[in-house]
C-alpha cells in the first residue's frame, strides 16, 4: 500500500524539458544533448543557488576588507575577469579578486609562449602579498559565487578552463573525450 504508491510515483518516466537552443563554439562545435531530465538538473541548480547564497551571506562580511587590501597592494582592479569555457562548450566571464599586479606595456606586447601563464616564471613575481594570502585561502575565488548565480559555473563540477587550455585538451584528448569532459557540470 504506501510502498506501492512510492514504487508507482519513481517508476513513472520523469518529467523532460524540451531544450530547442543549441550552442556551437570553436572549441566544443556541438550542440547541447535536448531531452535531459528535468528533476536532476532543477535539483543541482536549486543546490547551487542555496550554496552560492549561503556562501556570500557567510563571507560578505570579507568582502570590503579583502577589496582594500587588493587596491593597497597594487594598483589596478579589484575583480579579475577572464572568458572561460563552461558546459557545452558556452565561453562566459569569470570573476575572481584580483591577485597579481597587471602586465606592463611591454609584457602585454610579448607574443604568448605556449605555457599556462602559472608555468611561466615571470607571473609568481607577479603575486602581490595580499595575493598570496587570498590564494592560500581561495578567497581570491569568493567572487566566482556570481558566477554560480547566473548559471555560468556550478558549485560541483570541472573546472571551468581557459580558451587555451581548452584547445589544448581538445587536441590532448581528441575531440569526443574532451565533449564529454565538458559536457558534465
Amino acid at each position: 500500500p504506501k510502498n506501492h504508491k512510492i514504487q508507482a510515483r519513481y517508476s513513472r518516466p520523469s518529467s523532460v524539458v524540451s531544450d530547442s537552443r543549441t550552442t556551437s563554439s570553436p572549441i566544443e562545435g556541438g550542440t547541447e544533448r535536448k531531452g535531459a531530465p528535468l528533476y536532476p538538473r532543477a535539483a543541482k541548480r536549486i543546490f547551487d543557488i542555496a550554496g552560492a547564497l549561503l556562501g556570500v551571506s557567510i563571507l560578505a562580511g570579507l568582502f570590503l576588507p579583502v577589496a582594500l587590501a587588493i587596491k593597497m597592494s597594487s594598483r589596478g582592479p579589484v575583480i579579475f575577469k577572464q572568458q572561460r569555457i563552461g558546459q557545452y562548450g558556452r565561453p562566459f566571464t569569470i570573476y575572481k579578486f584580483r591577485t597579481m599586479r597587471p602586465l606592463e606595456r611591454a609584457e602585454e606586447a610579448r607574443p604568448y609562449e605556449g605555457l599556462h601563464p602559472r608555468d611561466q616564471d615571470s607571473s609568481e613575481s607577479r603575486i602581490t602579498e595580499a595575493g598570496q594570502i587570498l590564494r592560500r585561502l581561495h578567497l581570491d575565488e569568493f567572487p566566482q559565487f556570481i558566477n554560480v548565480l547566473k548559471g555560468d559555473m556550478s558549485l560541483v563540477g570541472p573546472r571551468p578552463h581557459q580558451d587555451i587550455e581548452a584547445v589544448q585538451l581538445k587536441a590532448v584528448m581528441g575531440e569526443e573525450a574532451y565533449r564529454r569532459l565538458v559536457a558534465a557540470k
